[in-house]
Protein backbone atom coordinates (compact mmCIF):
# COMPACT_ATOMS: atom_id res chain seq x y z
CA UNK A 1 0.00 0.00 0.00
CA UNK A 2 1.12 3.65 -0.23
CA UNK A 3 1.59 3.60 3.55
CA UNK A 4 4.12 0.76 3.72
CA UNK A 5 5.72 1.04 0.28
CA UNK A 6 6.94 4.56 -0.35
CA UNK A 7 8.60 4.21 -3.77
CA UNK A 8 6.13 6.55 -5.51
CA UNK A 9 6.17 9.00 -2.60
CA UNK A 10 9.97 9.18 -2.63
CA UNK A 11 9.95 9.71 -6.39
CA UNK A 12 7.81 12.81 -5.87
CA UNK A 13 9.88 13.90 -2.86
CA UNK A 14 13.15 13.92 -4.81
CA UNK A 15 11.80 15.16 -8.15
CA UNK A 16 9.62 18.08 -7.10
CA UNK A 17 8.19 20.00 -10.05
CA UNK A 18 9.30 17.32 -12.51
CA UNK A 19 7.29 14.77 -10.54
CA UNK A 20 4.20 16.98 -10.64
CA UNK A 21 4.53 17.48 -14.40
CA UNK A 22 4.99 13.74 -14.95
CA UNK A 23 1.92 12.89 -12.85
CA UNK A 24 -0.31 15.39 -14.67
CA UNK A 25 0.85 14.29 -18.12
CA UNK A 26 0.55 10.59 -17.27
CA UNK A 27 -2.96 10.78 -15.84
CA UNK A 28 -4.11 13.21 -18.54
CA UNK A 29 -3.08 10.70 -21.20
CA UNK A 30 -4.79 7.77 -19.49
CA UNK A 31 -8.05 9.66 -18.99
CA UNK A 32 -7.96 10.95 -22.56
CA UNK A 33 -7.48 7.39 -23.83
CA UNK A 34 -10.47 6.32 -21.71
CA UNK A 35 -12.54 9.13 -23.21
CA UNK A 36 -11.62 8.10 -26.75
CA UNK A 37 -12.36 4.43 -26.12
CA UNK A 38 -15.72 5.19 -24.50
CA UNK A 39 -16.87 7.70 -27.12
CA UNK A 40 -16.64 10.49 -24.58
CA UNK A 41 -16.75 11.19 -20.85
CA UNK A 42 -18.86 13.60 -18.81
CA UNK A 43 -17.49 17.13 -18.56
CA UNK A 44 -17.23 19.23 -15.40
CA UNK A 45 -16.96 22.99 -15.94
CA UNK A 46 -15.17 25.03 -13.27
CA UNK A 47 -15.54 28.80 -13.19
CA UNK A 48 -12.63 31.00 -12.08
CA UNK A 49 -13.82 34.35 -10.78
CA UNK A 50 -10.44 36.12 -10.93
CA UNK A 51 -10.17 35.72 -14.69
CA UNK A 52 -13.88 35.31 -15.47
CA UNK A 53 -12.99 32.16 -17.39
CA UNK A 54 -14.26 28.60 -17.43
CA UNK A 55 -12.40 25.36 -18.00
CA UNK A 56 -13.77 21.89 -18.63
CA UNK A 57 -12.39 18.76 -16.97
CA UNK A 58 -13.42 15.24 -17.96
CA UNK A 59 -14.16 12.18 -15.88
CA UNK A 60 -16.95 10.22 -14.29
CA UNK A 61 -18.24 10.64 -10.76
CA UNK A 62 -16.41 7.63 -9.32
CA UNK A 63 -13.10 9.30 -10.17
CA UNK A 64 -13.80 11.80 -7.39
CA UNK A 65 -13.43 8.86 -4.97
CA UNK A 66 -9.94 7.94 -6.21
CA UNK A 67 -8.25 8.63 -2.84
CA UNK A 68 -11.15 7.34 -0.77
CA UNK A 69 -12.25 3.96 -2.05
CA UNK A 70 -10.26 1.28 -3.85
CA UNK A 71 -10.96 0.18 -7.43
CA UNK A 72 -12.66 3.39 -8.57
CA UNK A 73 -9.72 3.75 -10.98
CA UNK A 74 -6.75 1.45 -11.67
CA UNK A 75 -4.75 1.07 -8.46
CA UNK A 76 -1.54 2.55 -9.87
CA UNK A 77 -3.37 5.81 -10.66
CA UNK A 78 -4.90 5.98 -7.19
CA UNK A 79 -1.53 5.27 -5.54
CA UNK A 80 0.16 8.00 -7.59
CA UNK A 81 -2.45 10.64 -6.75
CA UNK A 82 -2.62 9.65 -3.09
CA UNK A 83 1.18 9.70 -2.74
CA UNK A 84 1.40 13.17 -4.25
CA UNK A 85 -1.32 14.42 -1.93
CA UNK A 86 0.62 12.99 1.02
CA UNK A 87 3.70 14.91 -0.12
CA UNK A 88 1.72 18.16 -0.08
CA UNK A 89 0.50 17.28 3.43
CA UNK A 90 4.12 16.74 4.46
CA UNK A 91 5.06 20.22 3.25
CA UNK A 92 2.05 21.83 4.92
CA UNK A 93 2.95 20.22 8.27
CA UNK A 94 6.69 20.86 8.01
CA UNK A 95 8.33 22.88 10.77
CA UNK A 96 11.17 23.79 8.43
CA UNK A 97 9.02 25.88 6.10
CA UNK A 98 7.56 29.29 6.86
CA UNK A 99 3.87 29.98 6.38
CA UNK A 100 4.72 32.07 3.32
CA UNK A 101 6.68 29.18 1.79
CA UNK A 102 3.88 26.70 2.47
CA UNK A 103 1.30 28.95 0.84
CA UNK A 104 3.54 29.50 -2.18
CA UNK A 105 4.13 25.76 -2.65
CA UNK A 106 0.43 24.95 -2.31
CA UNK A 107 -0.66 27.70 -4.71
CA UNK A 108 1.93 26.76 -7.32
CA UNK A 109 0.69 23.16 -7.27
CA UNK A 110 -2.95 24.22 -7.41
CA UNK A 111 -2.39 26.61 -10.31
CA UNK A 112 -0.40 24.03 -12.27
CA UNK A 113 -3.12 21.41 -11.83
CA UNK A 114 -5.92 23.80 -12.79
CA UNK A 115 -4.05 24.99 -15.88
CA UNK A 116 -2.69 21.66 -17.13
CA UNK A 117 -4.99 18.89 -15.91
CA UNK A 118 -7.82 17.63 -18.11
CA UNK A 119 -9.60 15.53 -15.48
CA UNK A 120 -11.32 15.62 -12.08
CA UNK A 121 -9.01 13.02 -10.50
CA UNK A 122 -6.35 15.68 -9.98
CA UNK A 123 -8.91 18.27 -8.87
CA UNK A 124 -9.66 15.99 -5.91
CA UNK A 125 -6.14 16.71 -4.62
CA UNK A 126 -6.97 20.42 -4.45
CA UNK A 127 -10.25 19.65 -2.70
CA UNK A 128 -8.75 17.49 0.02
CA UNK A 129 -5.79 19.79 0.69
CA UNK A 130 -8.07 22.83 0.80
CA UNK A 131 -10.43 21.28 3.32
CA UNK A 132 -7.78 19.75 5.56
CA UNK A 133 -5.64 22.91 5.72
CA UNK A 134 -8.47 25.42 5.61
CA UNK A 135 -6.93 27.72 8.22
CA UNK A 136 -3.51 27.77 6.56
CA UNK A 137 -4.92 28.03 3.02
CA UNK A 138 -8.26 29.88 3.28
CA UNK A 139 -10.37 29.55 0.16
CA UNK A 140 -7.86 27.21 -1.47
CA UNK A 141 -10.48 24.88 -3.01
CA UNK A 142 -13.38 27.30 -3.30
CA UNK A 143 -13.29 27.39 -7.14
CA UNK A 144 -14.54 23.80 -7.14
CA UNK A 145 -17.96 24.69 -5.74
CA UNK A 146 -18.69 26.46 -9.05
CA UNK A 147 -19.59 23.00 -10.39
CA UNK A 148 -22.64 21.65 -8.62
CA UNK A 149 -21.95 18.08 -9.81
CA UNK A 150 -18.59 18.12 -8.03
CA UNK A 151 -20.31 19.36 -4.87
CA UNK A 152 -22.83 16.50 -5.09
CA UNK A 153 -20.14 13.90 -5.81
CA UNK A 154 -18.20 15.16 -2.81
CA UNK A 155 -21.17 14.35 -0.56
CA UNK A 156 -20.60 10.71 -1.52
CA UNK A 157 -16.94 11.00 -0.55
CA UNK A 158 -17.94 12.68 2.70
CA UNK A 159 -20.44 9.96 3.59
CA UNK A 160 -17.93 7.19 2.87
CA UNK A 161 -15.41 8.77 5.23
CA UNK A 162 -17.88 9.27 8.07
CA UNK A 163 -17.75 6.69 10.91
CA UNK A 164 -20.51 4.17 10.25
CA UNK A 165 -20.71 1.19 12.65
CA UNK A 166 -23.47 -0.49 10.62
CA UNK A 167 -21.49 -0.33 7.39
CA UNK A 168 -18.40 -1.63 9.21
CA UNK A 169 -20.43 -4.54 10.58
CA UNK A 170 -21.76 -5.45 7.15
CA UNK A 171 -18.29 -5.21 5.63
CA UNK A 172 -16.94 -7.53 8.33
CA UNK A 173 -19.70 -10.05 7.62
CA UNK A 174 -18.79 -9.99 3.93
CA UNK A 175 -15.12 -10.51 4.82
CA UNK A 176 -16.00 -13.50 7.01
CA UNK A 177 -18.25 -15.06 4.37
CA UNK A 178 -15.45 -14.67 1.82
CA UNK A 179 -12.89 -16.24 4.16
CA UNK A 180 -10.84 -13.06 4.47
CA UNK A 181 -9.22 -11.87 7.72
CA UNK A 182 -10.85 -9.06 9.66
CA UNK A 183 -9.11 -5.85 10.56
CA UNK A 184 -7.52 -5.16 7.19
CA UNK A 185 -6.55 -1.50 6.98
CA UNK A 186 -7.96 0.63 4.22
CA UNK A 187 -5.53 1.37 1.43
CA UNK A 188 -6.06 5.13 1.67
CA UNK A 189 -6.41 7.11 4.89
CA UNK A 190 -9.27 9.58 5.24
CA UNK A 191 -8.55 13.29 5.48
CA UNK A 192 -8.43 14.83 8.92
CA UNK A 193 -11.48 16.78 10.13
CA UNK A 194 -13.70 15.33 7.42
CA UNK A 195 -16.10 17.91 5.98
CA UNK A 196 -17.91 18.23 2.67
CA UNK A 197 -17.37 20.87 0.00
CA UNK A 198 -20.82 22.17 0.89
CA UNK A 199 -19.74 22.76 4.48
CA UNK A 200 -16.44 24.14 3.25
CA UNK A 201 -18.28 26.74 1.15
CA UNK A 202 -20.36 27.77 4.15
CA UNK A 203 -17.18 28.20 6.18
CA UNK A 204 -15.62 30.34 3.44
CA UNK A 205 -18.71 32.54 3.46
CA UNK A 206 -18.68 33.15 7.20
CA UNK A 207 -15.30 32.53 8.76
CA UNK A 208 -12.59 33.92 6.51
CA UNK A 209 -11.34 37.29 5.31
CA UNK A 210 -13.07 39.70 3.00
CA UNK A 211 -11.32 38.44 -0.15
CA UNK A 212 -12.36 34.83 0.43
CA UNK A 213 -15.92 35.82 1.35
CA UNK A 214 -16.28 37.96 -1.76
CA UNK A 215 -14.95 35.20 -3.99
CA UNK A 216 -17.36 32.72 -2.44
CA UNK A 217 -20.34 35.02 -2.96
CA UNK A 218 -19.25 35.66 -6.56
CA UNK A 219 -19.24 31.91 -7.21
CA UNK A 220 -22.64 31.49 -5.56
CA UNK A 221 -24.01 34.30 -7.76
CA UNK A 222 -22.62 32.44 -10.78
CA UNK A 223 -24.41 29.26 -9.66
CA UNK A 224 -27.71 31.10 -9.27
CA UNK A 225 -27.36 32.38 -12.83
CA UNK A 226 -26.38 29.05 -14.41
CA UNK A 227 -28.44 26.44 -12.54
CA UNK A 228 -32.05 26.21 -13.81
CA UNK A 229 -34.72 26.97 -11.24
CA UNK A 230 -37.16 24.09 -11.59
CA UNK A 231 -39.65 25.83 -9.34
CA UNK A 232 -40.34 28.49 -11.91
Amino acid sequence: TPQNSNFIYMYFYFNGLHGLKWMVQFINKLVLNLKNSNEGLPEFTVYFTETNQKKKYIGYSDMWLTMVQEHQVPMIIADIVYSFKELIRFYMKSNELSVTQKIKIANNIKNYIYENSNNIILLAIISEIGMEFEQLLPGYAIDLISNIDIVIDDLTRYSLQMPNPLRNKLENEIMISAGLPLGLKRRYNAINDNISLREYARSCQLEHGEAVRKKTFDIIDYLYKTIPDDLK
